[in-house]
């Protein structure tokens, strides 16, 4: 049996083309390629800015991409997870604020957005939902005083806002409250 295969190259990056015009030089990225024996990719790591770490970890299942993991702001931590099924993307996942929880999680179906939760207070349950039909806003539910229960439920029509309902009393009092008219 043979060990598994890696490949890596380096490759220059838009920001080091640029930086050479102007007569300074900047780091490669860096793509590592990992196949198994029978030669299929089983992974794929990418350092997309030459800094030496790699930003970006994808996993494969029969030659497809499975998963992949992402460092969006260079800080050394994943903070993006996607996960696909077949040839699209099934869900992605986004810890905004660092703090090791997914604050955002898309799903979709047949490759377009159906269902965004956001957790923006980080009690572990969605302060608003949009549900999506072929891509575009068909609704959003929010949560603005985190009781678990829709404040504000806002339709769309052809992506654009066509009617909003409130719970007029206590919604208002938490706007007035926080400026926000």
């Amino acid at each position: 049996r043979c060990p598994d295969l890696v490949v890596v190259t380096a490759r220059p990056t838009a920001a080091r083309a640029q930086s050479e015009r102007h007569g300074r030089r900047a780091q490669l990225s860096r793509h590592l390629d990992r196949h198994d024996a029978s030669g299929r990719l089983v992974s794929s790591d990418d350092d997309l800015n030459g800094d030496g770490v790699m930003e970006t970890s994808s996993l494969f299942e029969d030659g497809r991409m499975a998963r992949r993991r992402s460092d969006s702001n260079a800080d050394g931590q994943a903070d993006t997870w996607t996960f696909y099924r077949g040839d699209g993307i099934l869900r992605t996942e986004i810890d905004g604020d660092g703090d090791g929880f997914r604050d955002e999680v898309a799903i979709y179906a047949k490759g377009q957005i159906e269902r965004e939760e956001v957790d923006g207070n980080g009690d572990g349950r969605p302060d608003a939902i949009s549900l999506y039909v072929n891509g575009q806003i068909s609704e959003k539910r929010e949560d603005i005083d985190f009781d678990g229960k829709p404040d504000v439920v806002s339709r769309y029509k052809n992506g654009k806002l066509a009617s909003r309902e409130a719970d007029s009393s206590e919604v208002f009092e938490l706007w007035n409250k926080d400026g926000a008219n």
